[in-house]
């Protein structure tokens, strides 16, 4: 099997933050949503993704900031369960943040740096 290519830029940390996500059709609240975050982006698990290209308002909590950060988004890349894969793969899609302000971004970027 070969291995993927990372295509990321910037440094991406594991975690578990609740996420709540709006469309302008649905709201969703995700618990331990997020699991994985980084200055510009974020992967939501779901077993339900949202089409390429769909627009977002987010919210979600820094744990060690005690603060909510709200910001707009967009669904990039998603995958479903897909059995024929053993599980490797967790079902979820890929959210690219936009219009942070810059002390969000700095308290994520310490967040992000800051995990083990």
């Amino acid at each position: 099997m070969e291995k993927r290519e990372e295509k990321r830029v910037y440094n991406r940390k594991d975690c578990e933050i609740t996420v709540k996500l709006t469309t302008d059709k649905r709201e969703y609240l995700i618990e331990n949503g997020i699991s994985n975050i980084s200055e510009h982006g974020l992967f939501v698990k779901t077993f339900a993704p949202l089409p390429i290209g769909t627009k977002l308002d987010i919210e979600f909590g820094i744990p060690e900031a005690n603060k909510v950060i709200g910001c707009k988004g967009k669904v990039m890349w998603g995958y479903k369960a897909d059995p024929l894969r053993g599980g490797r793969d967790v079902p979820g899609m890929g959210i690219k943040t936009e219009n942070l302000n810059q002390q969000d971004m700095g308290l994520i970027s310490n967040f992000v740096n800051n995990l083990n």
